[in-house]
Formats: C-alpha cells, structure tokens, sequence
C-alpha cells in the first residue's frame, strides 16, 4: 500500500504511526500544509499522485494556499481522499492563544508560538510578576474568564469533523477527563494519536494492526491544568505542578524558543514572557 499525508505537525506522527502498524506501507510524502507553497503545487500533486490513499487533515476552502484545500484534493483524488479533523480542544488550557508582534509576525515565546493570553494580558494592565501568578493560580478569575470554553471548543470540534471520513468527537467528550488527550490546543498526547491511528487503520482495511504511539512526539511543551479546569471537573489523570517550556534567545527584538525543555515555576514562566513582549512590543512603540 502507498499513502501520502497532508496535514500540520500531527501529519508527520500520524505517517510514522501508520508505518509501524503496516507491514510493507510506502509513504510517498508527507506534506505540512503551512509550508505547502502554491507555486509547487503541480510537483506536489505529481509526487503523490501515484498513492493507493492520500490521508488529508481537513483545511478550510479559504486557506492561502489553495492545492491543500480539501474541496480542491477531493476533485484530484476523488474516492483516494481520506480526510480527517485536526485534533483540536482547548478545555485543558484555554488561556493558551497565539499572538503576533507589531509588525504581525509570528511571537515566539517559552511556549513556541504559544502565548498565555494572562500573562499578556497582565502585561498590558501594567500588573507585577506576583499580582500576575495571582490571576494564573486564581480559580475564580479562570472561571470568569474561561468558564465557556471546555464545551464550545467540543461543540466546535464536532462541527468540523461533520464532513470528514474519520471523526474522534465522541471519544474526546467520553474521555477527556480519564486522560490527557492534548498537551496544547493542537497538540496531541500520544492517548490521542492512538485514537486517530486506530480509526484510519480501520478506514484503511487493516483494523487489527497495533496502533501504539512511541513516545509523545507532540509534547516537547507541558503545562499545568488551568486551576479553574482542574477544580471543576477533576480529572482523574495525573496532573503536572510546573512547566516544559524552552529558553528564549534574541534576534534583536524577535524571540524564539531554543533548546531542550526546562521546567519552570509559574514566577519563571510569568518573567521570560514579560521580557518577550517587553522587547517585542515596548521597542517597537
């Protein structure tokens, strides 16, 4: 059998994955939609034309690049097409968000691209280190402002994978609470990973392959429950005290996270960001 893969950074496990549960499987190209250059699109499709399968992770019909979009591989690939819904679900943490600089480039900080929208926030309001490890530990303020987000981004996520060929909804809503499922948003603990292997495994005819996911190889960043999550729905998990994050080095005023994984207490974390927009945004006022 010959397989390609399109999808963002959960493409590439879900290729390995696959590898390790089928004998004699050819993957003939992984292809990371946010690199996907539109003017390489004719080799791209060349490349992968040759697939039994090409297994898509489902992208909006207005995405820049427009050869990755699932309504344009669905009229290239017809019945080859698989497509799956990125695995995505912010109940663990929805304070995480992504941020741009003021030249809207992408921020980068202890997290990646990950931003602690409390910790910007606090920044912005002037607030201290301590008054801001307040608000990040506080059940109340975490419930006021996040209170929503567990069930809308579930309901979100159902909605989206309504016209995908492989869904992962009912298991996120029936066991997201036994076990972490996500480290971030769109990260994916290899519990999740499983899930996603096992229901392409069945699409693809070998549903008795062993799915199993070597090691975590979305979790390079980790973080803590936030305080008003784990207090209202007690997961029966174990629960992280501190933080994975990276050390951050400076291009000028442009941060990026460097390095292995460092743990880091909430006092630590609370710094390195106000540093990051300290240089990314006070200079460029």
């Amino acid at each position: 059998m010959r397989i390609a893969v399109i999808g963002n950074c959960q493409a590439r496990p879900l290729a390995s994955a696959l590898t390790a549960a089928i004998p004699g499987l050819e993957v003939l190209d992984v292809v990371i939609v946010h690199l996907a250059d539109q003017a390489e699109a004719d080799k791209t499709l060349a490349a992968i034309d040759g697939a039994d399968f090409v297994l898509a992770q489902r992208v909006v019909d207005n995405y820049p690049t427009q050869f990755v979009r699932t309504d344009e591989l669905r009229r290239h690939f017809g019945a080859r097409l698989l497509v799956w819904p990125n695995l995505y679900y912010r109940g663990y943490n929805p304070e995480l968000v992504y941020l741009r600089d003021s030249q809207h480039r992408a921020l980068q900080g202890p997290f990646g691209e990950y931003h602690v929208s409390t910790i910007h926030e606090a920044w912005r309001q002037g607030l201290s280190v301590v008054e801001t490890v307040e608000r990040l530990k506080s059940v109340d303020f975490n419930r006021e402002k996040f209170a929503m987000v567990p069930d809308e981004s579930l309901a979100e996520l159902i909605e989206r994978e309504a016209d995908c060929d492989l869904r992962v909804s009912d298991v996120v809503a029936e066991d997201r609470w036994k076990t972490r499922l996500f480290f971030t948003f769109n990260h994916p603990t290899s519990a999740a990973l499983d899930i996603l292997v096992t229901r392409m495994l069945g699409l693809l005819g070998v549903p008795n392959a062993s799915a199993g996911q070597p090691g975590e190889p979305l979790g390079r960043w980790r973080l803590p429950l936030n305080p008003w999550v784990k207090s209202e729905f007690a997961p029966s998990f174990q629960v992280r005290g501190n933080f994975l994050g990276s050390a951050v080095e400076y291009d000028g005023d442009r941060p990026k996270a460097v390095g292995p994984p460092v743990p880091l207490n909430y006092r630590e974390l609370t710094r390195e960001y106000f540093t990051v927009y300290d240089k990314a945004f006070t200079a460029q006022s």
